[in-house]
Formats: C-alpha cells, structure tokens, sequence
C-alpha cells in the first residue's frame, strides 16, 4: 500500500468538508461566515514524550484531536476542520493505522470536526503526530485571549485537576495503593482526556476576559494568565475540583495534581458572580481563586497558609 492508498483507505472518508477535495488536492478551502472570526492552533504527540509507546493507538488518536480541541474551545470558538501529520515509525507495522484512524474517525465526529488535508510520512524514529485546528469564534470580536483579567475578577475552573497526574502515575505503575480502586478510570483520563463539552465555548465567549486551557499544570497556566494580564492570582486549595477533595492529599501530592498537567480543562477570569450552579448540567465550573493587584501567582493550602513548589509545571525546555 503506497502513500496515497493509504490516505484514500484511512483518512479521505474523513473528510467530509466540500472543500477538503476529499484529500486528493493539496490545499482545502475555508469558507467561514464573514462575522465569525477563524483561529488555528497546532498541537503535537511524540511517542515517549506525550504518551507511552504501549498505549492503544485509537485512544493516543484521540488524545490528539482533544488537546487541540482544548486550545480551541478555551478561546470561546467551536472546531471545525483538522489537518494532520502522520509521521509513522519504519519498524512498526503499517496495519497498526487503521486502528489510529478508527479513533481518529470517532473523535473527529464527536466534535463535529472535518479532516481536510495534512501529510504522511515514514521515520526511524518514534511515532509523531501533529494536528492543525481551526475554530470559529463564538463573538465577532474574536477570540478571548490570555491578557485581559481585570483586578476583582473571579478565576474558574472547568472540570477536575490532577486526573492526568494520576493516571500518568497508573500508567507507570506509580499509582499509591489507596487510589488503586480508581486506576483504571484514572489511567484512562491520562489517555483519552476529558474535556469540558463545546458549551464551555459560548461560557468563554460572553463572560471571560482571560481564558486558556490547562495543560502543563494548573499554577504554570495561572501564571501565564497573570503574566499577560499583569496581574496576581490567588488559588485556595480547598476550592480546587481534585479527583478525591484535597482533604485527601498530602502538601506533597497537591504539588503533583496543580503542577502536573494533562488535565486540559478551561481556566479562565471572569467577573464576580458569574452563576456556576445553573449552567448546562454537563459543564461543571467551580470558583478557585481571585484576581488581585501585583504579579504572579499563589496557592493557599487547605490550612491557610502558602504553599511553595519547586516547579510550577510541565516545560519541553
């Protein structure tokens, strides 16, 4: 099976946008309405890196399409249409696509997204994989960007924080005994994440006014979001969604769940107020924090007091 066999096999019933070719030209055309805003981000999966070698590839498929669909919803937009890039290991055997491609292929549909192009390729190296998304904003004025919190605002969450770092430490056989009832629900987080549902998107579009997704630890996206804004935020623990309740967590291993990443839920700044109670029954937002004058970021613990990190999260470099 050549290159094109195998997207035409695999790929091409994905692309169900008219003016994705059914992938048999070398660009596609986006014809979005002129009041609704296009942005594009790009996410990338390297086998070792960003999942583990033995996880099933219909599930790192998966993974792949969330956590850019995370980055999109996060800016008060809806996904539409994806590009991929395949980069597939010599050594490892060509029937082994069709299993990417069947997650690929369900997820793509759950979030109502259309292949419309990308590219394949062989390496010596590990599996690689990239996805270029695009979304259509919500408001005409664009998308909600890191800058924009305001003294007085209010820091939500989407969701729960740590299931990522939990099931990260299943996979690796790390997991203490005491969650090990949970292992499999935690394990299967860490691989297929669980976003907040497309409602999240309008949520972002009419009240936040900072807003990005968490995914390389609750206190380093805080802090970008401080950062952008000029501001300081304040987290309280004992607010924080944990899988448990931080009750039942050691200082230790609140470090891990805030600092840990994967999570990919929304974290954003939105005025005093905002009602978290009558929302879409499927959308869970919980109030963790404040924003006030000054720089950076703090958490307070579940007993008042401050507590420090020797890292704030994930960073490639």
């Amino acid at each position: 099976m050549d290159e094109f066999d195998l997207i035409a096999r695999y790929f091409a019933p994905m692309a169900a946008a008219d003016g994705a070719e059914g992938l048999q030209d070398d660009v596609a055309l986006l014809s979005p309405p002129a009041d609704r805003p296009i942005i594009v981000t790009t996410d990338a999966l390297v086998e070792g890196v960003h999942f583990l070698k033995t996880d099933p590839l219909d599930a790192v498929a998966k993974k792949l399409v969330r956590v850019n669909v995370s980055d999109v919803l996060a800016k008060g937009a809806l996904p539409f249409a994806a590009s991929l890039t395949l980069i597939w290991p010599q050594g490892r055997a060509i029937s082994e696509i069709g299993t990417f491609a069947a997650g690929l292929k369900d997820d793509l549909a759950h979030w109502g997204v259309s292949l419309i192009g990308g590219d394949t390729t062989r390496t010596p190296g590990p599996l690689t994989l990239s996805m270029t998304l695009h979304g259509m904003c919500l408001s005409s004025g664009g998308p909600v960007r890191r800058r924009g919190a305001v003294v007085g605002d209010r820091v939500y969450i989407t969701g729960e924080i740590g299931r990522g770092f939990l099931g990260l430490q299943a996979a690796q056989g790390q997991l203490r005994p005491e969650y090990a009832k949970n292992a499999d629900a935690l394990l299967a987080a860490y691989r297929i994440p669980t976003l907040p549902n497309l409602s999240v998107a309008r949520v972002i579009a009419d009240h936040a006014h900072a807003s990005l997704d968490v995914s390389d630890g609750l206190m380093a996206d805080a802090g970008h979001l401080a950062k952008c804004s000029g501001v300081r935020i304040r987290l309280n623990a004992a607010n924080i969604p944990f899988p448990e309740g931080p009750e039942h967590f050691t200082e230790e291993m609140i470090e891990g769940l805030v600092t840990g990443g994967d999570d990919y839920q929304t974290l954003f700044c939105a005025p005093e107020g905002l009602d978290v109670h009558n929302r879409d029954n499927e959308l869970k937002l919980t109030c963790i924090g404040e924003v006030l004058t000054g720089e950076g970021v703090e958490l307070i613990g579940v007993d008042g007091a401050p507590l420090t990190f020797t890292t704030s999260g994930w960073s490639h470099f």
